[in-house]
């Protein structure tokens, strides 16, 4: 992302007066950047080694779209 990355992204976004839901995707799985995610406001964080099982379960209990993927 030209600009900013996904953390000041995540912030800009959550400023909005109704935000929308943010899950970061990302290739930075470690604890120190899912704490930073949640910080900057994300609603999820899910590692791209880990998106096809946990990008179902973020998805139904953010939006409740349970069996759509």
């Amino acid at each position: 992302m030209p600009g900013m990355n996904g953390l000041e992204a995540t912030r800009e976004i959550k400023r909005l007066s109704n935000p929308p839901h943010v899950i970061m995707l990302t290739v930075f799985d470690d604890p120190e950047y899912r704490r930073a995610s949640t910080a900057a406001g994300a609603d999820g964080f899910i590692s791209k080694t880990e998106l096809a099982i946990e990008a179902p379960i973020a998805l139904e209990r953010l939006f409740g779209m349970k069996g759509i993927l």
